[in-house]
């Protein structure tokens, strides 16, 4: 069912998370919901250095795939794959129509995540212009390899962050301590 397949989506997500180490820190918020003028709630939502936000939503294109796993009928499996690019440029709709972007801390697209690596690529090939479509509609289409090197550059990006804010407290404390001396 779909509540089955959105289930496994948000946890095939969160699994993405946790490989790439994001857990360990406050980088990423479940299920919040939007205010403005943006609508929904995004299965995550990144908070990124410098106040920004990405948000991410899970999609499982499952319907028409899933049956042309198993048609023998060449026909029939193409006519599935056919309605399975269908039904993600459906999900990029309805994903844009939410306007997650809108908010201003928003980055400029959403995220939208295929778990199912190969849905995401049999639909390429039936609809090669999949990608410029979504991105026309301000969604990046993600597979689990492509958004583990996403959520690892901004991993990076925190690291770089909580290193600078270790330089700035040792500078800080260490003008204290030559004040202290100063005085002494």
């Amino acid at each position: 069912g779909n509540q089955t397949r959105g289930k496994w989506g948000e946890v095939s997500l969160r699994n993405v998370i946790e490989s790439v180490g994001m857990l360990e820190h406050v980088d990423f918020s479940e299920q919040v919901q939007q205010q403005g003028a943006g609508t929904g709630r995004p299965d995550v939502t990144v908070h990124i250095p410098g106040g920004r936000v990405m948000y991410i939503d899970a999609k499982v294109p499952w319907a028409s795939y899933q049956p042309s796993l198993g048609e023998s009928d060449p026909a029939k499996r193409e006519e599935l794959l056919r309605q399975n690019a269908k039904d993600i440029k459906g999900h990029i709709d309805a994903l844009a129509a939410r306007e997650y972007r809108s908010s201003l801390q928003s980055m400029s697209h959403v995220v939208m995540f295929v778990p199912i690596e190969s849905a995401l690529s049999s639909a390429l090939v039936y609809a090669p212009d999949l990608i410029a479509y979504a991105t026309d509609k301000g969604v990046v289409l993600t597979s689990v390899a492509s958004l583990i090197v996403i959520l690892s550059n901004f991993r990076q990006g925190w690291v770089l962050e909580a290193k600078i804010d270790n330089v700035d407290k040792i500078a800080h404390a260490s003008d204290d301590l030559i004040k202290r001396i100063t005085v002494l």
